[in-house]
């Protein structure tokens, strides 16, 4: 291969990368005040659904306490991504924030929380297991 065409290739392939790198952030989705499909329940038996919920998702969540009636929820995906969210909970709703991760292309641009596409898949994954395991009381 010439010079030039190992330049034309690098140039390709920056133009390339910086094109993934731009699409491979989304916006946060803010997940506040999630009603829960069973209805009021007590706060230790939401507790207990979100426990029991961060265990069964594809990639399970650590929980650890966050404070009164909020949890922290970790979980690693592949030894590699690391998402943590706080859950806070009343009787009747959930409300998942981004906590913090690793490798996951966090960055605030514009006034925009943006992050790697799987991560609002992940969250949503667990707010789902949440709802099942809620409506099992």
């Amino acid at each position: 291969m010439n010079f030039k065409a190992a330049i034309a290739v690098l140039g390709l392939s920056l133009c390339w990368a910086s094109a993934a790198e731009a699409r491979g952030s989304v916006p946060i989705i803010a997940h506040d005040n999630v009603l829960l499909a069973a209805g009021p329940l007590t706060t230790d038996q939401v507790r207990g659904a979100i426990l029991r919920a961060a265990a069964r998702t594809g990639y399970p969540w650590t929980v650890t306490a966050g404070g009164p009636d909020s949890l922290v929820a970790t979980t690693i995906v592949r030894g590699k991504h690391t998402a943590e969210v706080t859950i806070t909970y009343t009787r009747t709703s959930i409300t998942v924030a981004y906590r913090d991760s690793k490798n996951l292309n966090y960055r605030v641009r514009k006034g925009v929380a943006e992050i790697h596409p799987n991560y609002n898949k992940w969250v949503q994954e667990l707010i789902d297991a949440i709802q099942t395991e809620a409506s099992r009381k």
